[in-house]
């Protein structure tokens, strides 16, 4: 019960740090966990999304398990597909964010396992400080909702390898 309001309290924190932006195109959760690798191409994640509703939440949960098969940071499986000499070329970050702007490039290598099906454990509402559209507080209702994903692992690493955000991989010499 802690262990839920302390990540709660957390990931509220987060919310009204990017509250302030108009447009967030990364996910605001950035929350994974690993599960399990499949058939040695897909990789399943626990991801929590933030959003003002079940939607929006599931669509940042969805961005959250992709960020960490491509960037790493999942508890479990902490390696990503862009290593961090590839994330700190110059405009990496901007290639990121492109990425993740566009709904068709990255939604291609993930599915929700239980879309359309909210389990309760793993539906948190709560009420927060936010921001209007004139830049004054107001309290808005966040919901954090965790779903189970499959991330398409081994077709995002072609895809990154083709569009070089990644050196291809090599055997040998």
């Amino acid at each position: 019960m802690n262990r839920n309001i302390i990540t709660a309290t957390s990931t509220l924190l987060v919310l009204l740090l990017f509250s302030a932006c108009a447009t967030i195109t990364l996910p605001t959760s950035k929350e994974a966990t690993f599960l399990e690798n499949i058939e040695g191409k897909d990789d399943k994640y626990l991801a929590w999304g933030i959003g003002a509703n079940n939607a929006e939440a599931e669509t940042d949960a969805l961005k959250a398990a992709v960020y960490a098969a491509m960037l790493g940071g999942a508890a479990g499986n902490s390696v990503g597909l862009v290593s961090a000499q590839e994330q700190a070329k110059p405009g990496m970050d901007a290639r990121i964010t492109k990425f993740f702007d566009d709904p068709a490039t990255w939604s291609r290598f993930v599915r929700n396992t239980s879309q359309g099906r909210i389990d309760p454990d793993k539906r948190l509402v709560a009420n927060v400080l936010g921001k209007d559209g004139s830049g004054k507080a107001v309290q808005v209702q966040a919901i954090k909702l965790g779903v189970e994903v499959i991330v398409a692992r081994k077709a995002l690493r072609e895809y990154l390898e083709v569009n070089q955000f990644i050196g291809g991989m090599r055997i040998g010499n």
